[in-house]
């Protein structure tokens, strides 16, 4: 199993327009450099792409990818759902059908976003998109490929994490789910938000370092990847204080498990 992270930033990413670099000191590192949080996952000859973000086109052009069969969407935030409309086009280049598959919540909210996609005259037409609307905390299959997901508070919306075997994918949340946990154990990799940073502070929805100790220790994954890092973060500054097993994802990173 192949993990490339497309990008590793926020909702605004890293700088902020106006080249606003918050609390990041080093901007001359290419590591504080991050597009909107996007992972891109290998099984066997399959591939999965978890969001689409406002970089997708960027995203997927930099790091050559050629191919693509599914994606999950794990929530209807801007950041994570722009790219749907490029998805008839990509469809149309890859020449094959593209499966999307995420919560009811989140297909309402697409639905509400991108009202003219679903239109019958539009050009992507109904057998180009193939929109898997899962129920909560529902395992499912692609490809003979088996998922399991769970949902987590984030706001005032859900956000789906994804599992497959000895991977885990969580993205935006303010706390796990006691389903959470229980789905998370016995991980090599566990990739998971960490917007805020060392601020415990603050009441956005989003996730810190300091939950994820907790949880961590508890769970006990092999390796933690910390992600959607805003300009909060520092990659340098927080490097230095992670545990040997947790480590700041960047745009470009490869992982193999």
């Amino acid at each position: 199993m192949k993990i490339t992270i497309l990008g590793s930033g926020s909702a605004y990413g890293c700088p902020n327009c106006f080249n606003d670099w918050g609390n990041i000191k080093n901007i001359t590192n290419p590591k504080n450099h991050r597009t909107r949080a996007c992972t891109f996952v290998e099984i066997e000859e399959n591939k999965f792409l978890i969001d689409l973000t406002p970089d997708f086109r960027e995203q997927i052009n930099k790091n050559n990818i050629s191919d693509l069969d599914a994606i999950f969407l794990t929530h209807g935030h801007y950041d994570h759902i722009a790219a749907v409309s490029e998805l008839w086009r990509a469809a149309h280049i890859l020449k094959k059908q593209l499966h999307v598959f995420c919560s009811q919540e989140t297909f309402a909210e697409v639905k509400t976003c991108f009202p003219y996609f679903f239109k019958p005259n539009h050009e992507s037409g109904s057998d180009k998109i193939i929109w898997n609307v899962l129920q909560d905390n529902q395992d499912f299959e692609f490809a003979g490929i088996k998922w399991q997901t769970f949902q987590n508070k984030h706001g005032h919306m859900s956000s789906t994490a994804f599992r497959h075997k000895n991977l885990a994918i969580v993205m935006d949340l303010e706390d796990l789910s006691d389903i959470g946990k229980q789905k998370l154990k016995n991980l090599d990799l566990l990739i998971m938000e960490c917007n805020n940073g060392q601020d415990d502070k603050a009441y956005n929805g989003h996730n810190n370092l300091s939950n994820i100790l907790n949880w961590t220790t508890e769970l006990k994954p092999k390796k933690t990847l910390l992600t959607h890092l805003s300009t909060r973060v520092d990659y340098d500054e927080l490097t230095k204080i992670l545990p040997q097993d947790m480590k700041l994802a960047y745009d470009g990173m490869k992982i193999e498990i």
